[in-house]
């Protein structure tokens, strides 16, 4: 067998070794990209008339008055801070998880639930869970010291992500008792139902798409859309296998990425945060030029 195909074969999972500057890279991409883009910490609701998540047990509504905005919002700025520069890292991380969940749950308690920015909220739930299992490694290892390793807050983010994708793949299967993969044939009316909505909604008139030729392909060739759409599931299904080294890192980052990038250009939704967070936690462009001038200069590079 090749020594490539070795490579891209080896199951590693949380053996792969991150290096500090790959954190802080991730960090400050994810912090401003993600964390600070992926927060509507100014939403003006005054109610949540259709409660979702902690809405259901807990009236939120006081995040958007006064003083709370304003003291949430400056909370924001300093946790964000904290964040890039890696001080009081639990604290700040899990104070960022707080706010976002906040923000998220009553902008979702509107009547329209939406999960673009549910992305972050795993990924610092994954950070933050490697920041207390990190602790507690320490008070039971006297060997341990310092701050949690670069490598375990990482995996533990690309973990999350995975796990949101699986997720999505067994609610898809779930939800329709088995039947997604068949039930692409109705995929024309989603479409249309996505592209159409700015008239549906504000009689704005919506002009011939790129998608058109994808409605006409599902109608005419049931049996090859199948096989085309459920690629996406398959990739939602077994995201976990991006976990195993690198380059399935790399490969799911891209495949996924392509996933959404298809599905914006068809049905108008954004994904960005998803593709945001595959970029930099399952691509890690910055590695892979490292590792193409090192291989130029005929080095090597940790995995």
């Amino acid at each position: 067998m090749p020594d490539w195909l070795k490579s891209f074969l080896r199951p590693l999972f949380s053996k792969v070794h991150y290096e500090s500057w790959e954190w802080v890279l991730m960090r400050l991409a994810f912090a401003w990209f993600g964390i600070y883009g992926g927060t509507a910490f100014n939403l003006d609701r005054q109610a949540q008339p259709d409660p979702a998540g902690i809405a259901r047990f807990l009236d939120i509504t006081w995040i958007t008055s006064t003083p709370w905005q304003p003291i949430l919002t400056f909370a924001l700025y300093v946790l964000l801070f904290l964040y890039c520069i890696n001080r009081l890292p639990l604290l700040a991380t899990a104070g960022l998880l707080a706010i976002h969940t906040l923000y998220g749950t009553l902008g979702n308690s509107q009547g329209a639930t939406h999960h673009h920015t549910q992305i972050v909220g795993f990924i610092l739930l994954g950070q933050v869970l490697a920041h207390l299992y990190w602790k507690i490694r320490r008070r039971h290892d006297d060997s341990l010291s310092g701050p949690t390793p670069p490598s375990s807050l990482i995996y533990l983010s690309q973990q999350l992500i995975a796990a949101g994708y699986v997720a999505s793949a067994f609610s898809k299967l779930i939800r329709s008792r088995g039947h997604w993969i068949a039930d692409t044939v109705h995929f024309p009316v989603q479409l249309a139902k996505g592209r159409d909505k700015q008239y549906y909604d504000f009689l704005v008139e919506t002009p011939a798409a790129p998608g058109d030729w994808l409605i006409r392909f599902v109608t005419d060739y049931p049996a090859l859309a199948k096989t085309f759409l459920g690629t996406g599931l398959f990739l939602e299904l077994f995201a976990f296998l991006a976990l195993m080294n690198r380059p399935f890192l790399a490969f799911f980052g891209v495949a996924l990425y392509g996933m959404h990038a298809t599905i914006s250009e068809l049905m108008g939704l954004g994904f960005g945060l998803n593709k945001v967070a595959l970029l930099i936690f399952f691509v890690n462009v910055p590695w892979w030029l490292l590792r193409l001038f090192e291989s130029m200069r005929g080095e090597t590079t940790p995995r």
